[in-house]
């Protein structure tokens, strides 16, 4: 029993380990520390500023499992740790990862609230909502049971097309499904899982820019839900910066790229440390999206002058049209004339630099 309660195993592998400390730790849905494996050895840190005396928690289950329902991490670990979790994250009166647009929304009334309601855990074993919390609506039965009927309809959908796309389902079919499909609350468990299966279907026709829009409206929904450091949002900041730099890649982009990297660094950096190969990775991924930034932001500069005589759009003249090189895109001339008098110096840069 104190093995099967108090070991420690490492994701992906058969092998079980006790340790002295580690055996120690309370568990808790919104933990103040997080355990990694790294060199046979168990590494705890701290998520979040711990004072003298306060104790310290980490999550037994798996840390996918921390967008999950209340009454899903209770049944893991009931059935795994032989505990019903009374942590408070499971204890408040309201399920954060079960949120829904507010009633006031329906096809047959003309307002428009951009509040949400909450699942309620005040009434065991009972489906409630709590009250809007912008307009303050307490819902119906019948809209509560509207309510509860949309979400086990997306249950059955989920379920079904995770289990096609495993057992590797007619793909038109399981496209026609998606797109029959109605989009959660964007801070509903299950939108996380609607993005991921829009995602895949826009990989699989090569979209892009519907692929990274998927990825960010998935990481936002874990962020809202979860509201503190996690290796799981940290994951998908970095998917989100891949799925950036794989689209064409203009300044806008960029932008956005080295937010999102910026924000995986400090996420890695929490979660395993600043030397831990996951934040040397990512800290690579922003340094070339920082590189590639600034060569842009050079060629915006350069393509506002003649690189010859330096004579721009602003100038006294003006009749001054710059053109750009047609094979780097670097440089601009105002004629004809000053590109071929600047082209045997010009040529032997004119490529753009490799990775841009």
């Amino acid at each position: 029993m104190v093995c099967e309660y108090n070991a420690y195993t490492e994701e992906g592998s058969q092998e079980v380990a006790l340790f002295a400390y580690l055996g120690k730790f309370s568990h808790s849905c919104r933990p103040n520390c997080f355990r990694f494996h790294e060199d046979g050895n168990v590494v705890v840190r701290t998520l979040v500023p711990v004072d003298p005396g306060e104790e310290l928690t980490v999550d037994y289950d798996s840390i996918r499992s921390q967008t999950m329902p209340i009454g899903v991490r209770r049944e893991y670990l009931l059935r795994s740790k032989g505990f019903e979790c009374l942590c408070p994250r499971c204890s408040a009166p309201a399920d954060d990862t079960r949120s829904f647009h507010c009633c006031s929304n329906s096809p047959s009334s003309r307002s428009s609230c951009s509040g949400a309601h909450q699942a309620s855990t005040l009434v065991p074993n009972l489906f409630t909502l709590t009250s809007c919390n912008l307009c303050g609506l307490v819902p119906t039965l019948l809209q509560t049971q509207a309510v509860l009927s949309a979400e086990t309809l997306l249950t059955q959908q989920v379920t079904f097309l995770n289990e096609q796309a495993q057992n590797g389902g007619e793909v038109y079919e399981i496209n026609a499904l998606i797109d029959q499909m109605k989009s959660p609350h964007p801070h509903h468990f299950y939108a996380s899982e609607y993005w991921a299966i829009k995602g895949r279907q826009a990989q699989e026709f090569n979209d892009m820019k519907e692929v990274t829009r998927c990825a960010r409206a998935r990481l936002e929904c874990v962020k809202a839900i979860l509201q503190f450091p996690s290796p799981d949002t940290a994951s998908l900041q970095l998917r989100l910066g891949e799925c950036l730099m794989n689209m064409a890649p203009n300044r806008a982009v960029l932008k956005e790229a080295q937010e999102v990297y910026r924000a995986a660094v400090v996420s890695f950096g929490i979660t395993h440390g600043d030397s831990h190969e996951y934040s040397l990775d990512v800290s690579k991924s922003l340094a070339s999206v920082q590189a590639k930034l600034k060569w842009k932001e050079d060629v915006m500069l350069s393509l506002q002058e003649c690189s010859f005589c330096g004579c721009s759009n602003s100038s006294a003249d003006p009749d001054v049209v710059l053109t750009e090189c047609g094979k780097c895109h670097g440089v601009s001339y105002c004629c004809v004339q000053h590109q071929l008098a600047q082209e045997p110096i010009h040529k032997k840069n004119c490529k753009i630099p490799s990775g841009v």
